[in-house]
């Protein structure tokens, strides 16, 4: 027991530093700039330096003892988190105040990416564990999927509605992200195949299409990218849970009203 306990310290060490090293690097390439903003494809690029640090990073975390599957969805989806999560504060932090200077804000962004990333690094490494040996956390794991999901869904909306793409672009380009969040979140769940694919196209149609509306009302990236979240949320709720409540079905009713109602009267 204490050997294993050591090794659970050893690897929650492991997280943390990488975890640090990730919003040490997104803040030093930051620092690092040469013009006071920085184009889209500087930013994206950095969002894809972030993610492959994490990609390998877990690999480094996991000692290497990975499975097929956690290379393919676990570690994936984990870089993934982490990309959006930078071209979040890229675009929503960074682009409104301009060079860092301010020793609070460096600190409250360092805080932030740090705490979100080592939340995910957790995640991934409970459902890295549970390809060797059952665990009781498995379950936690799967929550923390979801609610990191929704996170990851709001970052990436924002961030490609702010990047003001042409339409069918942004359709294309969400369309894709939103597939992958879906179908890494699902995967943990061991929904059987045909069920699964059902939900993932489900859930993805109807997002695509809130991405078309959207980008005719015009409103505010932040305001925007609320409408997927909150469909994500319903629609999942709805195909995955055993027994919907009475209760849930008006929650999900009225969140998709209230959702729609803002972005188009807001219009």
């Amino acid at each position: 027991m204490v050997k294993t306990n050591s090794i659970d310290e050893f690897k929650k060490g492991r997280m943390v530093a990488l975890a640090v090293v990730i919003g040490l690097l997104i803040l030093i390439l930051k620092l690092f700039q040469v013009e006071q903003t920085a184009s889209l494809p500087y930013i994206y690029l950095r969002a894809l330096i972030a993610a492959v640090v994490t990609y390998f990073g877990l690999l480094w975390v996991f000692q290497f003892q990975v499975v097929p599957r956690t290379l393919m969805y676990v570690l994936t989806q984990a870089s993934l988190l982490i990309f959006n999560q930078t071209l979040f504060v890229e675009l929503f932090i960074f682009r409104r105040v301009g060079r860092i200077y301010e020793a609070l804000l460096l600190l409250t962004v360092l805080g932030i990416i740090t705490g979100l990333s080592y939340i995910s690094f957790a995640t991934a490494n409970i459902f890295n564990v549970a390809h060797f040996k059952k665990i009781p956390l498995v379950a936690v794991g799967k929550t923390m999927s979801f609610l990191l999901t929704l996170v990851s869904i709001y970052f990436i909306s924002y961030s490609i509605f702010e990047s003001g793409f042409f339409p069918l672009f942004t359709v294309l380009i969400l369309g894709v992200f939103y597939f992958l969040l879906i179908i890494f979140h699902l995967r943990h769940l061991e929904i059987p195949r045909d069920i699964l694919w059902r939900v993932v196209f489900l859930t993805l149609g109807i997002m695509i299409i809130s991405v078309v509306l959207l980008i005719v009302t015009g409103l505010s990236s932040a305001v925007m990218a609320f409408t997927p979240v909150v469909l994500f949320y319903c629609l999942i709720g709805l195909q995955t849970n055993e027994k919907v409540t009475t209760t849930q079905l008006m929650e999900y009713f009225l969140l998709t009203i209230i959702v729609f109602a803002i972005n188009f009267i807001g219009r």
